[in-house]
């Protein structure tokens, strides 16, 4: 029987880097996926001003502003864009078991992003921004959540 195959994604709004988890826990980096939008400042991402709106009484106007920010949109797509690709990956039988490791807001987004069937990979959650972290940092906050998650 082959032994399920444990990745680990470690991501932001902007980058995902992916590990395979070795039975001797060691972490291997095998791809990365990146949002060049996603290092962009807000400024660099709307370029026109603000839609203008009319008081419903007066004469006044105002800017409108979105609901959204430009850089809160490019999160989100970023988002769906590496739930696909870890869907996909599941699907063609790549992993069976995934921790998923990324400051809370971006953990939130990507949780929400995932298909039922990614989400039912998910074995651990860790909010935490590793995204410039060593394979063998990323690899010791894993162990320790793991253990911390199976009670020892």
């Amino acid at each position: 029987m082959e032994t399920p195959s444990t990745w680990v994604i470690v991501a932001d709004g902007a980058r995902a880097r992916f590990f395979e988890r070795n039975k001797d826990r060691t972490l291997k980096e095998f791809d990365v996926l990146v949002s060049p939008e996603g290092r962009l400042h807000e400024g660099q991402l709307t370029a026109d001003r603000a839609g203008r709106a009319f008081d419903s009484r007066g004469g006044g106007r105002h800017a409108m502003e979105p609901r959204h920010s430009a850089r809160e949109h490019q999160v989100t797509v970023f988002a769906k864009q590496l739930a696909e690709h870890i869907d996909d990956a599941r699907v063609a039988g790549y992993l069976d078991r995934l921790v998923l490791v990324a400051p809370p807001k971006f953990l939130g987004e990507l949780r929400t992003s995932l298909c039922p069937g990614a989400r039912a990979v998910v074995v651990h959650s860790i909010d935490k921004e590793l995204t410039t972290a060593s394979a063998e940092e990323v690899a010791g906050h894993v162990d320790a959540e793991l253990e911390v998650g199976r009670g020892h």
